[in-house]
Parts: structure tokens; C-alpha cells; sequence
């Protein structure tokens, strides 16, 4: 699948309405690889996505992040290389908002080291302003290496992260929690260790009181931890009815709510658990996959969860409501999604639901990222086929040691913050660019092909400062300059021939791009 500046492509176009409600679906011809990405609900009603992929021309993982309007349709989106070598893995991706109105992206990125002729692999963070302009990375090694999966911003203005750690010597498997202020500077870190097993965390999230809730696994079984805000135990819980807690949420009485995935037979577990880790109730349910990575969320008479379905062993994505107790509402089943992939679920606030997944061809190969908003009973564009399987009683939930290693005082230095990293170039955003009233719709850029030099004229009213980038074909900013007046002259010289797009911004945020050809 080709994957360039200009591949933002709909898959599916379409919007109705129920009540008032917005249900639509859309597409970018984007392939994801990373098991989890995320998802979330912006400030203007759109939503904000992030996933890692596999760039299967230059053969190395990005990070994209897309932005959609409150309709489904792309307005920007931007990517970061998230590997320094050819034929990096993937990994996953999770974001937050801030206080400020940015991002911060939790992800892993991978960087060979020629000493040892191999790579090392580092949870790293990356900030974006509003508008996902890279503003720092910083990577945090653990124990040696690390793999970010779950993110989240604290009531202090701080910044959490969880995933897991190896001791490069021995190869030992660690959960990681680390904390870090606004600016990307360790606070905290610690490595968790339940004896003679191997642990991975997917999910934090704060608490009411500024505790944290990290969802997990160790081995074959799910685990719960809840921490202070400096990261000691306070409570834990592991279950057999479930492989692995993938997300999970504090309700308004303290207790928590966890979802997992159950190993043996691919199904789902929903429990609720109270601060001292002991049960409260515990279901399974017949939809969720073995290896899925499933969202649960608030709702309206109780909690909404996606997976993948189970049903007749397909892999398509299920929406599933349950009211307080656990007990199934109602059902659905998505047969263009497939739910594999983190699906990122978040409700809505006109009552419905959105979430990500991957839309497959008849290639098992060719997929793309799809997103599907529906009404609150999950009704949506999507082929739907309602579901029902009554839950089943889950296994009793146990307490789980757990041995903490002040990951800090290990490596003797609090992160390997490298400020902007030589790896996170700025990359022009891929988008589709609709035409709009925008002074940017009245550019001229010539001469097509240039050589030396490119004008940039505007014909329309006055621009006010205009943001020019010239990008490769593989979006790598090659010139970024600022223009104050109505006509803009770009020096050429030395550049490679070949293939470029100018991107010119304007104060109002609209884009224009253009392609040219540089002799």
C-alpha cells in the first residue's frame, strides 16, 4: 500500500443523522500495524486518532496523528518517524490532552546502536501544540530498554506513562510506571515484579483522589495495581477468567471498573473492583478476541465496551453495552471493522459512540484505518448485526505481590531526555485539503517544474503571514519560511531533483498544497 503525502483518501462518505445525534464512517488509506492506538474526543466536537504504522515504501514505523472534524472528515494530520532504521518494529501509541490544549503521544521508538550491532527499543513521549506541531521528545530507557504503552495527563500537571522494561543483561520482563512534569523530565519510575513472571502494563489512568489505576498482565493472567501519586502499591488484584486487563476507569463511588480479554476461550471480562482490590462482581462474555485489545467507557445505564466479536471466529469489532451489574443490554456486531486493532472507544457528547479500527480488502494485507461514529444504541453506516450471549460468572479475583525497583537509582540518571530528537523531524501534514474561503485558495506557485528559484503569488486579499513548507515525497520538511507579503520567492539551490509539495498555512489554519517538480 502506497503510503505519501496525498493517500488521506475516504473509504466511505456518508452522514445522517439520529435525533441529534451524528452517525457517520470514515477512512484514511493509512495501514496501521501497532496492536493499540487511541483515540480521543477534541474540544470542537472532532476527534483526534493516533496509530503507528508501517510505511511499507520506506520500510520503518511512523507515528501518524489525524485530526477529524465533528463529521468525519480529515482536517490535518502529521507523522513522526518512530525508528532511526530500516525494518523497525511496531509497537503502540496512546495520547492525552493537556493543560495547555496539546498532545503528548506515548509510543516506543527504536534506534540502532552500532556498538552491539543491534537495536535498542525506548518509551518515548512526543508533545504537540493544538495543532500537532512537534514541540519536544524526550525517551525514558527503564531498565535497560522500554516499550510505552498507556499515557495520562495528572490534576498536577504532570504526565504518566505505563508499559514494560527489560534488564538488558538478563532479559527479565517488568511492568513500568513512570511519571514526568510538563516538560518531559522524569519525576518518578519504577520497575514492578511479581516473581518468576513476566509483566506488561496497558492502561493508567488517574483516580478522583490523584491515585493511579494500571491495568495489566503477568503471564497468562490480568492484573490491577493501584498506586499513589508517587507511584508506591496501595492495592492489587489479578484474575484467571482474564489473560490480560486492557483499560479500565474509577467510577464516582472509588470503585473501578476493569475490562479484560480471556485466554482460553477469547472472551471478555468486565470486573468491578472495589480500592482494596477485592471483588465486587465479575462477568464473561462471549464477544472479545483472545489476543484483542478492548476500550470500556461510561455511559448512560451503565458501561459500553469494544472488542472484537467471537462470534463464529471473526475478528470484527463489537460494541457491547452492560448496565451497573454487569448485565448485557445490548449487542453489535461491525463486519467492515475489524477489531483487532486498540479500537480507542470514547462516548460521545451528543450521546453516541466513536472508535477506530482497521478496514480490510480482500487482502488480508491491505488494510487502512477506518472510523465509525454511531447513535447511542451503536446504529451506524457500518454493516451491523445485532448480538447476544448471556454473560457468565468470572473467577474470583485474588491479591498479587508485587517487588518495586526504583528504575531511577538503577540507571542512575532520571531519563535520557535528548530535548528534540535527532530521529523527530518535523513532517509536513498529510491531508486532503477541501477548498474553503481561505486567502490561501487565490496562491500561484510557478514556475512547475522550477529550478532555482519558486514564486509564491497571492492574488486574493492580503494574507496576512503565511507559513510556507516545501516537503520531499516522503513529507520530510526541506524548507520552512515565513512570508509577510502578497509575493514570496524561495531560493532552490542545491536541492535534489525530483518530486516536492509546497504547503502554505494560513493565519486562519487553512492549508493549501501544490506539487512540484524540481530539475
Amino acid at each position: 500500500m502506497k503510503i505519501t503525502l496525498t493517500t488521506l483518501l475516504s473509504l466511505f462518505t456518508g452522514l445522517f443523522l439520529h435525533g441529534q445525534t451524528t452517525v457517520f464512517t470514515t477512512g484514511t488509506d493509512v495501514d496501521p500495524n501497532g496492536l493499540y492506538s487511541h483515540f480521543l474526543e477534541t474540544s470542537d466536537s472532532g476527534f483526534i486518532h493516533t496509530s503507528y504504522v508501517q510505511d511499507a515504501v520506506q520500510s520503518r514505523p511512523y507515528v501518524y496523528l489525524i485530526k477529524y472534524n465533528s463529521v468525519g472528515n480529515v482536517q490535518w494530520s502529521k507523522r513522526f518517524p518512530a525508528s532511526d532504521y530500516q525494518g523497525g518494529p511496531t509497537y503502540s501509541t496512546a495520547i492525552t490532552r493537556v493543560s495547555d490544549g496539546g498532545y503528548v503521544i506515548a509510543t516506543t521508538f527504536s534506534q540502532w546502536i552500532p556498538a552491539i550491532n543491534a537495536a535498542r527499543h525506548y518509551a518515548c513521549l512526543v508533545k504537540t501544540d493544538s495543532v500537532g506541531n512537534m514541540l519536544w521528545t524526550s525517551s525514558y530507557p527503564g531498565l535497560g530498554e522500554s516499550v510505552a504503552n498507556g499515557v495520562c495527563a495528572t490534576t498536577d500537571h504532570g504526565i504518566v506513562v505505563c508499559g514494560t522494561t527489560e534488564d538488558t543483561l538478563n532479559g527479565d520482563l517488568r511492568g513500568f510506571v513512570f511519571k514526568t512534569d510538563s516538560s518531559g523530565n522524569q519525576v518518578w519510575a519504577y520497575a514492578y515484579d511479581e516473581v518468576n513472571f513476566s509483566e506488561e502494563f496497558f492502561t493508567v489512568r488517574e483516580g478522583i483522589a490523584s491515585d493511579l489505576h494500571v491495568f495489566g498482565m503477568a503471564y497468562k493472567r490480568s492484573v490491577y495495581l493501584r498506586l499513589d501519586s508517587l507511584g508506591a502499591v496501595l492495592a492489587t488484584a489479578q484474575s484467571l477468567s482474564a489473560g490480560r486487563f486492557t483499560d479500565g476507569f474509577e467510577t464516582p463511588s472509588g470503585n473501578v471498573i476493569a475490562m479484560g480479554t480471556k485466554y482460553s476461550q477469547g472472551h471478555s471480562c468486565l470486573y468491578e473492583i472495589t480500592p482494596s482490590g477485592a471483588q465486587v462482581w465479575g462477568k464473561v462474555y462471549k464477544y472479545g478476541g483472545r489476543f484483542t485489545a478492548g476500550t470500556i467507557v461510561s455511559s448512560p445505564g451503565g458501561y459500553t465496551m469494544i472488542s472484537n466479536s467471537g462470534f463464529n471466529d471473526t475478528t470484527n469489532a463489537c460494541l457491547a453495552h452492560v448496565d451497573f451489574s454487569g448485565n448485557a443490554s445490548w449487542a453489535k456486531e461491525y463486519t467492515d471493522v475489524n477489531g483487532s486493532m486498540h479500537p480507542g472507544l470514547i462516548y460521545t457528547s451528543d450521546q453516541g459512540y466513536c472508535f477506530a479500527g482497521e478496514h480490510r480488502t480482500s487482502s488480508a494485507q491491505d488494510c487502512s484505518i477506518i472510523v465509525v461514529k454511531t447513535d447511542s444504541m451503536g446504529t451506524s453506516e457500518c454493516n451491523v448485526i445485532p448480538v447476544s450471549d448471556p454473560p457468565l460468572p468470572a473467577a474470583a479475583l485474588t491479591t498479587i505481590p508485587f517487588v518495586l525497583t526504583n528504575v531511577m537509582t538503577e540507571i542512575n540518571t532520571p531519563t535520557q531526555t535528548m530535548g528534540v530528537l535527532p530521529h523527530a523531524i518535523e513532517y509536513c501534514p498529510l491531508t486532503n485539503v477541501a477548498a474553503s474561503q481561505s486567502p490561501v485558495d487565490a496562491v500561484r506557485v510557478y514556475p512547475n517544474p522550477a529550478h532555482d528559484q519558486l514564486y509564491i503569488q497571492y492574488n486574493g486579499p492580503d494574507p496576512g503571514n503565511m507559513r510556507i513548507r516545501l516537503c520531499d515525497a516522503t513529507g520530510k520538511i526541506i524548507r520552512a519560511e515565513q512570508a509577510t507579503g502578497p509575493a514570496h520567492i524561495m531560493d532552490l539551490t542545491g536541492l535534489v531533483p525530483g518530486m516536492y509539495f509546497v504547503l502554505i498555512e494560513a493565519d486562519d489554519g487553512a492549508i493549501t498544497q501544490q506539487r512540484i517538480i524540481v530539475h
